[in-house]
């Protein structure tokens, strides 16, 4: 499973770079990129499940096989 959505980190990704620069709990190396995926978390997400509804739709390819156009039995007494 997924690592539940720090609050803060989400609530922090909508203001301002100047913010969130000062507040203590900053890390340049793990909160920019944090701060990038919270902003375009739905829309990742929404693309994500259209791609996946895309490939469960399409259509299976049936193989037809060619049958012997006469059958035969054979009875042995």
């Amino acid at each position: 499973m997924p690592a539940p959505v720090n609050k803060k980190c989400r609530s922090c990704a909508f203001k301002t770079i100047e913010f969130a620069r000062k507040q203590s709990c900053w890390n340049s190396s793990r909160c920019q990129p944090k701060r990038s995926y919270y902003r375009k978390r739905e829309s990742i997400n929404a693309s994500r499940r259209a791609k996946y509804k895309q490939q469960q739709a399409e259509p299976v390819e049936i193989i037809e096989v060619a049958r012997p156009s006469v059958t035969a039995a054979f009875l042995q007494v």
